[in-house]
């Protein structure tokens, strides 16, 4: 994967809106939360797998 590779997913209609909720909720844009998330799952995985 190139780096900054746009990746199409596939969110039902509930997934979306709850996305679309909480990034307005917060002020930003829903890419920006699925990045925010998407770190914050790597940067905690990785801490797990050093712990073992």
């Amino acid at each position: 994967m190139k780096k900054d590779q746009i990746v199409p997913v596939r969110l039902s209609e509930n997934e979306k809106d709850f996305l679309k909720e909480d990034a307005d909720k917060m002020g930003i844009g829903v890419s920006t939360l699925i990045r925010m998330v998407l770190r914050d799952y790597i940067k905690e995985r990785s801490e797990r797998s050093k712990d073992k």
